[in-house]
């Protein structure tokens, strides 16, 4: 019983440190994560969009080479 009042010395609450509130981010740190944020949203749209095109013309290509095989003369 005496061990489990006697204080711990690698408790970081033993001290009341960690009591303190915590730091909130600076306004220039939050505009930084959220330009990231918002520039990484972009680049993704950005590729996603060119797969798409790029995906329809391969199909547009292989659906008029297809259909050019089969038009009689």
């Amino acid at each position: 019983m005496q061990a489990l009042s006697s204080p711990n010395p690698t408790d970081p609450l033993a001290d009341g440190a960690a009591m303190e509130e915590p730091q909130s981010p600076s306004r220039e740190t939050v505009r930084a994560w959220t330009r990231m944020t918002f520039k990484s949203i972009r680049e993704i749209i950005k590729c996603a969009s060119l797969l798409f095109c790029q995906q329809f013309l391969l199909l547009l290509f292989t659906f008029s080479e297809h259909r050019l095989r089969f038009i009689p003369d």
